[in-house]
């Protein structure tokens, strides 16, 4: 995961005092916690619409702590514990300097910060109620939220409005928070169970404001840490709630509901991010992989495919039977071709480098071994080269003098297919059956008759 900025925890003493000193181009917070509990502070930061997290620190004896950022990336960070259920949203810039106090009702104050912080501040106690109750499930009924809702939306139009501080990139992100907060709140409401439900009639007309054509339009809203939440949770409120119920009631499968949501998200990032955070409700590869394949163009980002493949390693043990990664590169002319493509002949994958010495050791076997097979049209013989792509014109040459047979691919670099079968030596020599299923991910080499014998076997279907 790329790190945007350098983070150190710091010890504290007498609650305000940092034992590391403030020094040229970092950020400083320091707080006290006013709990009666104190556990650990953790400080997160914002990727993709998500927190995580960068650092947690102890608490002195009076309750302070410290961190200290380096090369600070401007925009929302989150100060929690290790309970993770009361977040403080901060806005961190180069060089600023922030004392807080954390509260036991999950409330804070700005005791010395930014314009920026303060604003930030004035919400969280603006909204708290509504934003408390949101969440409190059978504790709140609508008769006390809808009031308090609707009140606060008037209030956040008018707030909203007021920011108009000389950081322009911050009017628009809060502006855009706060209406999300909102929306976001009121969605997780109807969403919740409640001891008494209204009517669609009786909810008040801010929920008329929430579904809109072109919502998710731009990627801007991932610089807020709930913002991938949101899409997920807009998603099941628009097709529930605001749709007509008897398209709605009707059972889909992952599938289906994949398509169906991609629908409501315009921007091509933003369905990258969607796709990512729906992985967990798969439960066989093979449901997954048929579900985000045709939609696999949209995980744009390195954190988006890393959860992908993350997902798919988690539900393919790698044993002899399960289903081969369907990967997909182009040949030595730029025809791109599938794992799937070979479904129906046994197919010996040879991952390799143009660099690699055991590699070309091997060629003279392995070219021997595709002539006892060449008449065989159930085996296929096929190289994934993984140069790097800068080398695409050395590969071609070195396919071209070495007359190299079979189907030959360039996987630029140690790509999908060394990532997922957790590649990290070369050669390494697969073999799959004709269903596409693993034999063997690491199998003997052309140079051991093994390999020829392990063939004849797959054909054989044993």
């Amino acid at each position: 995961m790329k790190k945007h900025f350098l983070l150190t925890a710091c010890l504290t003493i007498s609650g305000w005092g940092l034992v590391c000193a403030q020094q040229n181009n970092t950020t400083l917070i320091k707080g006290i916690v006013n709990k009666e509990k104190k556990r650990p502070v953790t400080l997160m930061y914002v990727q993709e619409g998500e927190k995580f997290h960068y650092a947690t620190t102890n608490l002195d004896s009076t309750g302070g702590f410290g961190f200290v950022v380096t090369n600070c990336k401007e925009g929302f960070y989150y100060l929690g514990d290790t309970l993770k259920r009361n977040y403080t949203r901060l806005y961190l810039k180069a060089n600023d300097q922030l004392s807080v106090i954390l509260e036991e009702d999950g409330s804070y104050k700005v005791v010395n910060g930014s314009a920026e912080n303060k604003l930030i501040q004035q919400w969280a106690a603006m909204s708290n109620t509504v934003e408390r109750a949101a969440r409190l499930g059978d504790s709140t009924t609508y008769y006390s939220f809808f009031p308090a809702l609707t009140t606060l939306a008037g209030q956040s139009d008018a707030f909203a409005k007021k920011l108009i501080t000389p950081n322009s990139k911050f009017n628009q992100l809060m502006k855009q928070t706060i209406a999300m907060d909102m929306q976001r709140w009121a969605a997780i409401f109807v969403s919740l169970p409640h001891s008494v439900h209204p009517t669609r009639a009786q909810w008040p007309s801010f929920y008329n404001t929430i579904a809109a054509p072109n919502k998710f339009n731009s990627s801007s809203i991932l610089q807020i840490g709930e913002a991938a939440d949101w899409l997920s949770l807009y998603c099941s409120f628009y097709f529930i709630h605001v749709l007509p119920r008897d398209t709605a009631a009707k059972r889909m499968t992952p599938a289906q509901i994949v398509t169906r949501n991609l629908r409501e998200i315009d921007n091509d990032t933003l369905k990258g991010v969607y796709l990512a955070n729906t992985l967990k409700m798969f439960k066989s590869y093979e449901e997954l992989t048929e579900t985000i394949h045709p939609y696999q163009q949209y995980l744009l980002t390195p954190l988006a495919n890393q959860r992908y493949f993350t997902a798919m390693k988690s539900l393919n043990t790698m044993r002899k039977g399960a289903e081969g990664f369907n990967f997909t590169y182009p040949d030595i002319t730029g025809k791109q071709v599938s794992f799937k493509d070979l479904k129906g002949k046994v197919v010996v994958v040879d991952v390799w480098a143009t660099w690699c010495g055991p590699c070309k050791k091997e060629l003279p076997h392995l070219q021997k071994l595709e002539e006892e097979y060449a008449g065989n049209a159930n085996v296929v013989f096929l190289g994934v080269s993984v140069d790097e792509e800068k080398d695409f014109g050395k590969w071609q040459q070195f396919v071209k003098e070495h007359a190299l047979g079979g189907v030959q691919l360039f996987a630029k670099g140690w790509s999908d297919i060394s990532k997922f079968y957790s590649i990290n030596t070369i050669p390494r020599f697969m073999v799959f059956d004709q269903q596409g299923k693993i034999v063997t991910i690491d199998g003997p080499r052309p140079s051991e008759p093994e390999l020829k014998k392990l063939i004849e076997q797959t054909l054989q279907g044993s």
